[in-house]
């Protein structure tokens, strides 16, 4: 078991409890991705797992101190670390967001296998085409983002969702958002177009998935935060 200090740059929603992720510090400066899986199926962090000493759940741009057993990296999911639970999350600090340019890992294209849903662009990756053990998560700056709230045409019960729009080394993009406090912040708002002026954007791609049994499965590629400057939805605005 070792402690370990990360920025967090992800608490989002996923099968089995949530998907916490961030960038490890050593003595202060960047040192890589870590995302903690825990006990339960499907690799997520249950609420018991993460959540502070205080009974907050941590948010982007806190620095949590997280006792971690070992990498695990599983599938294409490199950054994965098994979580020891037995040693409770503390808040030890909070990542400026002016210094977040210092965190950022720019890659030279979003998955460059990248294909198109019925309802999103560029938002996903056919499962044999994951590279093992790679990099499933990039802090990004995008260009012209805007979150797009609409009824899916496909859903058979008329399911509203947030999706965020942008653009990225000359590619555009619209995923879905998985980050919980956006989500729910938007489907409030309601449908419409909104745009994020100053913003970046954690990009997770995500376990392989069927949408029945036998249909190919995909990787797709969510937006698992969104952190604009005061760190609340509609700050740029």
């Amino acid at each position: 078991m070792e402690l370990t200090s990360v920025v967090c740059l992800a608490n989002s929603k996923k099968q089995g409890g949530n998907c916490f992720a961030g960038i490890e510090l050593d003595d202060g400066w960047p040192a890589g991705w870590v995302r903690p899986i825990g006990r339960g199926s499907g690799h997520g962090v249950s609420v018991r797992e993460r959540q502070l000493a205080d009974g907050r759940e941590p948010r982007p741009l806190d620095v949590i101190s997280i006792a971690l057993s070992g990498p695990a990296p599983w599938g294409h999911q490199g950054e994965n670390w098994d979580l020891d639970p037995s040693v409770a999350w503390e808040k030890i600090g909070t990542w400026a967001y002016d210094d977040l340019d210092a965190l950022v890992d720019p890659p030279d294209a979003l998955w460059t296998d990248a294909e198109s849903s019925s309802v999103g662009t560029r938002d996903r990756v056919p499962v044999e085409c994951l590279v093992p053990a790679g990099e499933s998560i990039h802090l990004i700056r995008p260009g012209q983002a805007e979150l797009r709230v609409a009824r899916n045409p496909y859903s058979r019960t008329g399911e509203i969702e947030v999706r965020v729009s942008f653009e990225y080394a000359e590619a555009h993009h619209l995923i879905k958002v998985s980050d919980p406090i956006y989500k729910d912040w938007y489907l409030r708002e309601g449908i419409g177009t909104y745009e994020l002026p100053e913003t970046y954007l954690t990009v997770s791609l995500a376990e392989p998935w069927a949408h029945t049994p036998g249909d190919p499965q995909y990787s797709y590629i969510v937006a698992a935060a969104i952190i604009e400057p005061d760190g609340l939805p509609g700050a740029s605005r």
